[in-house]
């Protein structure tokens, strides 16, 4: 589980790093200065998955309580994306 979170946490720190050269909209190049709520989602999701890796390699979480944290981040995730998709102005026109 460890080794899929930690690709999970490099792939979300690509598409982060990627995003604003992606984005085609000009209001949307800088994530921060616009204060679009999905990026601030993404940022606080990848703080959460950091966290959960910092407390596998250096506290030595473990077993069921590490399996319980990786999966009650992915539910809050799952649970609330489409909350933050909704909120944000650029998915909404």
């Amino acid at each position: 589980m460890s080794k899929l979170l930690v690709g999970g946490i490099v792939l979300l720190t690509a598409g982060l790093a990627f995003s604003p050269l992606l984005v085609r909209e000009r209001k949307a190049r800088v994530c921060v200065s616009t204060a679009i709520p999905s990026c601030f989602y993404s940022a606080f999701i990848w703080a959460v998955y950091a966290a959960l890796l910092v407390m596998r390699w250096r506290f030595g979480q473990r077993g069921r309580r590490f399996a319980w944290g990786v999966v009650g981040s992915f539910a809050f995730l799952l649970l609330t994306f489409w909350g933050f998709l909704l909120l944000s102005p650029l998915h909404n026109p």
